[in-house]
């Protein structure tokens, strides 16, 4: 069994587009999060995970996205959450206020307890007293194995033989540090993770960014995370 694991999405339809062309094999599609905000292409990201994807956990930037839909700005700077706001429908706002806080995956008959991140800021689990309780307080029930998303970094982090975590990394933007600006995402093939990289087509993206009305700041921020090597 193949398992497509992606996650911080953040309305790019060009690159999840890429992955998908790469890996359609797939038997099952988890996404941990983040499908909109800092992008151009929400209703796009939004209907794909709802047409394509199994098992789905809620992000920060989806609330950020719902919060702007309900609770609209009237003045002030337009930031990409009140644009991506305003190109949703009420059924995508619905799905987003539906997904879960945290999930249960079983993959090749392992459970993942997979939830958006592990605690506040970019925090990750780096003990395994960590790791037991952060099992014990999210998820009641011991577990061997959790899948996060948040950090934008790919990381499999073992803190046993047995016992690890899964960041798959964003499939749309690099941290500051990471030079390279293409997607990354993991696939499970019969029990064993592999993390997978693709170069999407960046300049697709760029004239539509610069045809949006957020502001310049918030505009320049994503420029520079397509920005090329």
């Amino acid at each position: 069994m193949k398992t497509l694991i992606i996650s911080d999405i953040h309305a790019n339809v060009i690159a999840l587009e890429k992955v998908w062309a790469e890996e359609s094999d797939a038997d099952m599609v988890v996404c941990a999060g983040d499908l909109v905000d800092y992008g151009v292409y929400p209703r796009e990201c939004i209907e794909w995970i709802m047409d394509k994807a199994d098992h789905v956990v809620k992000g920060n930037h989806d609330r950020d996205v719902v919060e702007a839909f309900e609770n609209p700005r009237t003045e002030g700077e337009l930031c990409w959450r009140d644009e991506n706001a305003t190109l949703l429908e009420q059924r995508h706002i619905d799905y987003l206020k539906a997904l879960p806080e945290k999930l249960i995956v079983d993959i090749d008959g392992d459970s993942y307890g997979m939830t958006h991140s592990f605690g506040t800021g970019y925090d990750i689990i780096r003990s395994l007293e960590a790791f037991h309780e952060f099992s014990d307080e999210r998820f009641s029930q011991p577990l061997e194995r959790f899948i996060f998303g948040h950090t934008h970094r790919r990381e499999l982090h073992y803190l046993s033989d047995q016992k690890f975590w899964l960041n798959p990394g964003s499939i749309s933007y690099r941290r500051n540090d990471d030079p390279f600006r293409g997607s990354h995402y993991a696939v499970i093939i019969d029990g064993k993770v592999s993390l997978r990289s693709v170069v999407y087509p960046v300049d697709k993206l760029h004239q539509k960014v610069l045809a949006s009305e957020v502001c310049h700041s918030q505009k320049s921020h994503t420029l520079l995370w397509w920005a090329s090597e």
